[in-house]
């Protein structure tokens, strides 16, 4: 047992964090072991099972890029990932008040601005997509820092913008088509009412939902609770497609739904 942990401790690097490193340990001793269990089973001694064991691993230098792989996530995430995140996203919210992008057609204009709807929709999947990302990689520090930014938004430190047009864009749309589905009649809601009520408070909320998420997946993560993800590439082309047919549905729909709704 003790050459399985002095052969175990030379791939763990001094400066990974001790739940990381002992979630390491773990994991390679585990599959070690389970190979020495192996060669025990067919007749071979606990001494010469260790070394088989052990030698199966192959050369040091396989050993290193292999694990390397296989526990990519534990070494690669680097705390300069949540810090771009946290001010990348804080800027781009400061900036949609210069740009004047959707803020104002929003507001004041029903006739909505299609560059700014389609911009308001491309910012808010640059940040689900640093979501996605932290999570398939399970970058936790990652995942923190965009809930806090997330947390300073919703509670209008800085005032969240960049949300603004996609969701009043999705507020009208559902209305419209509850209106068309006569589950709902859009003279019983004024416009200020529609402003206020469905731009207003999912504008507001979808920062906060966002960040609990984050923490909740960032604690699982430090628990150990939460699955790898076999094919991150793959899993983000998906998101990434069902985000963007999203956007297309709802930005072909609301001229239809706003000249609806107005009339």
């Amino acid at each position: 047992m003790n050459r399985i942990t002095e052969f175990v401790d030379k791939f763990v690097p001094k400066n990974l964090p001790k739940k990381r490193a002992e979630a390491l340990k773990s994991e390679l001793t585990c599959h070690i072991l389970d190979k020495v269990d192996y060669y025990k089973e067919i007749g071979y001694d606990e001494s010469v099972s260790i070394n088989k064991a052990i030698e199966d691993f192959g050369t040091e230098e396989k050993d290193i890029s292999y694990i390397y792989q296989e526990f990519e996530e534990l070494y690669s995430e680097k705390k300069i990932y949540g810090v771009l995140s946290f001010f990348g996203i804080a800027l781009v919210n400061l900036l949609c008040i210069p740009l004047e992008f959707w803020i104002l057609t929003a507001d004041v204009n029903p006739n909505f601005d299609y560059f700014g709807l389609w911009g308001s929709f491309l910012l808010v999947f640059g940040v689900l997509s640093l979501v996605a990302f932290a999570y398939f990689r399970r970058y936790r520090k990652m995942l923190i820092s965009i809930g806090v930014i997330n947390l300073l938004i919703s509670g209008s430190l800085i005032m969240n913008f960049f949300w603004q047009m996609m969701f009043y864009c999705i507020g009208y749309n559902v209305l419209y088509i509850l209106d068309v589905l006569k589950l709902f009649s859009s003279e019983s809601l004024t416009m200020q009412a529609i402003d206020l009520e469905v731009g207003f408070w999912l504008y507001l909320t979808a920062p906060i939902i966002l960040a609990i998420f984050c923490f909740i997946t960032a604690a699982r993560i430090k628990k150990g609770t939460t699955k790898s993800v076999k094919n991150p590439r793959k899993s983000y082309l998906i998101f990434t497609c069902v985000y963007f047919v999203f956007a297309l549905v709802n930005i072909l729909l609301s001229h239809v739904s706003m000249a609806h709704l107005m009339n």
